[in-house]
């Protein structure tokens, strides 16, 4: 889906809305977290998008990379709530320290 930002410009966003009109029985934006190292890409749902390191130089940094290790945990914490609209995921990493030190 292309979305017009300027008479000039177009981006290719994830409109969540999609998914949560076709499964809204199962998916709304309380429940749904995307993630993608490029902040553009959650233009139409900002509240959930969660903005991830870009894996680069993957023949050297593949075994010191942990960001999706440490997701997971995220993911497992934050699976637990009702609602995921009071979080601000740019801030993932200090909610799961927080919640890993309780």
């Amino acid at each position: 889906m292309k979305f017009e930002l300027n008479l000039n410009f177009y981006s290719k966003v994830k409109p969540l809305g999609v998914i949560w009109g076709k499964f809204s029985e199962f998916y709304s934006k309380k429940n749904t977290i995307m993630f993608d190292d490029i902040g553009r890409n959650f233009l139409m749902n900002p509240q959930n998008g969660l903005k991830i390191r870009p894996f680069m130089k993957a023949h050297l940094n593949r075994d010191k990379d942990k960001e999706l290790l440490k997701l997971t945990q995220y993911l497992k914490e934050i699976a637990k709530l009702d609602d995921f609209l009071d979080l601000n995921h740019k801030y993932w990493e200090r909610y799961l320290s927080k919640k890993q030190g309780q």
